[in-house]
C-alpha cells in the first residue's frame, strides 16, 4: 500500500510539475506575444520617425536652395527705383550692342496686387540699330542683374535704319 501511495504521490507531483511547467510556458508565451506587439509598434514608430527625418532633411536642402534664391531675388529687386542706375545700365547695354539709345520714358509706378512691396516701373525705350544689334541688346537684358520684363517690342524700318520701340517694366521692392 505504501508503494501505491508513493506512486500516487509521485504521479501527483509529476502532474503538479507538469501543470506548473505549462503555466510558466503559457506565461512566457503571453509575454513573448506582448513583446512582439511592442516591437511592431516600435518599428512603426521608427518608420514614421525616419519618414519625418527624410522630410526634414529634404526641407533643409530646400532651405539652402531657397536662401540662394532669396539672395538672387534681392539682387533682382533693389530696395528703391534706382532710375539713374537703370538708365546707365540700359545705355551700357545699347553701347555694347552698338545701338543708338534715343529715348527712355518712365511711366507711373504700379503696385502689384497680391504681392506686397513689389512695385512695377513701366518704361518705354526707343533704340536705333540693326536686327542683329537688337538681338545683342536682348541678350544683355536676359543676363541683366535686375528684374526687367519686356511687354512689347515694335520694329519699324525707316530710311536711316531700323527703329526699335520697347515697352518694358522694371521692378523694385518697396518697403
Amino acid at each position: 500500500m505504501e508503494k501505491k501511495q508513493g506512486d500516487v504521490l509521485l504521479a501527483g507531483a509529476l502532474v503538479v510539475l507538469l501543470l506548473a511547467g505549462l503555466f510558466l510556458n503559457l506565461n512566457q508565451w503571453n509575454g513573448l506575444q506582448q513583446e512582439r506587439v511592442r516591437l511592431t509598434e516600435q518599428e512603426q514608430s521608427l518608420a514614421a520617425a525616419q519618414v519625418r527625418l527624410a522630410g526634414l532633411q529634404a526641407l533643409a536642402k530646400q532651405g539652402a536652395k531657397l536662401a540662394n534664391d532669396l539672395e538672387i531675388m534681392e539682387q533682382l529687386l533693389p530696395a528703391t527705383a534706382q532710375e539713374d542706375v537703370l538708365l546707365v545700365d540700359l545705355q551700357a547695354g545699347a553701347d555694347l550692342a552698338a545701338m543708338r539709345f534715343a529715348q527712355i520714358r518712365f511711366a507711373e509706378r504700379l503696385s502689384q496686387e497680391g504681392q506686397e512691396g513689389l512695385v512695377e516701373m513701366p518704361l518705354g525705350i526707343l533704340l536705333e540699330g540693326s536686327y542683329h544689334q537688337l538681338l545683342h541688346f536682348l541678350d544683355y537684358l536676359s543676363v541683366y542683374e535686375r528684374a526687367v520684363r519686356l511687354d512689347e517690342l515694335m520694329l519699324s524700318q525707316g530710311p536711316e535704319g531700323m527703329t526699335i520701340n520697347i515697352r518694358a517694366s522694371a521692378f523694385y521692392a518697396a518697403n
